[in-house]
């Protein structure tokens, strides 16, 4: 659904794999379009890598405790 041809009739889809144009003009241009989905992830994609940089410059978790936090005092 994303191609675009300029000089022809189609892209008619004539298997999974193979698009047909029908020419109409000497010169003809078959290009591939972004959708808004496409973008989407695009961004959705960009954020997850910030986060994760974000999260790796704040530094590693430090625990006050070593002691679990549920434990009976059996376990001292």
């Amino acid at each position: 659904p994303n191609w675009n041809v300029e000089g022809a009739d189609g892209p008619y889809r004539v298997s999974p794999n193979h698009m047909v144009v029908v020419p109409t003009s000497r010169s003809v241009t078959l290009t591939y379009g972004r959708s808004s989905l496409d973008w989407l992830s695009y961004a959705l994609t960009a954020l997850g890598i910030g986060l994760c940089v974000l999260l790796r410059r704040r530094g590693d978790e430090r625990y006050g405790d070593d002691k679990p936090l549920f434990a009976s005092p059996a376990d001292y």
